[in-house]
């Protein structure tokens, strides 16, 4: 037997309200945080360019770039 009283009515706009707000919520993508990463094209900055290429930045959220700049010159 179908029951249509106006409380029955409010509990399923209510409920497919809910429903339509968290499908829309989980479906948003997190903004990822810029990060700019100086580096020189050296060995010692490989951690740098691995995790860049490798998207171990992006899978925790940050938008990695590398900044390259010259190394001064040794004296």
């Amino acid at each position: 037997m179908f029951i249509s009283s106006p409380l029955l009515r409010l509990l399923r706009a209510g409920l497919g309200l809910t429903l339509a707000i968290g499908v829309t919520v989980a479906s948003a993508q997190p903004q990822k945080l810029p990060l700019r990463i100086a580096a020189a094209r050296s060995t010692d900055h490989a951690a740098a360019f691995i995790g860049v290429e490798r998207g171990i930045f992006a899978k925790h959220g940050l938008d990695a770039k590398l900044v390259m700049y010259q190394r001064p010159v040794s004296r």
